[in-house]
């Protein structure tokens, strides 16, 4: 049993809606249908998907940029999950592993991502897998 990583598409959509949830975004299925047809079409974007068997277990969705004062351009994790029954049995490292070997392949030599504050778990996750804490984030809802 070997994990394959591929794009996601729209036959995945009942996967990923339950991984959404996982991390308490709980949204109606005709957003995610929604935003995953518009997001696809974008260049700047990709979402992947970790499957077992042929089975979502984990998904990755990934925006890039330019920043201004970058020489390279940056990727930006802004979602990811792995199904609970998946975790801890390195199925997030491979996935991560082949989110970076994907952006250095692209030349986005940079990968940033966000992480609630009271997800401790997640958060030494990313640390064992050499992320650092380097900045806070704000946000303001409007």
């Amino acid at each position: 049993m070997s994990l394959e990583f591929t794009d996601a598409t729209i036959n995945d959509a009942d996967a990923l809606l339950s991984l959404i949830h996982q991390l308490e975004h709980f949204i109606p299925k005709d957003t995610l249908l929604n935003n995953l047809k518009r997001n696809t079409e974008d260049k700047n974007y990709r979402i992947f998907v970790a499957k077992l068997n042929n089975q979502v277990i984990a998904f990755a969705e990934l925006c890039f940029t330019q920043f201004i004062h970058e020489p390279n351009p940056r990727a930006r994790l802004t979602s990811f999950c792995v199904d609970e029954a998946f975790r801890n049995k390195k199925t997030g490292a491979a996935f991560l592993a082949f989110i970076e070997g994907f952006c250095r392949s692209q030349n986005y030599l940079r990968i940033e991502l966000t992480s609630k504050i009271h997800r401790i778990d997640a958060h030494r996750f990313y640390e064992n897998n050499g992320y650092s804490y380097a900045s806070k984030r704000f946000y303001k809802e409007l």
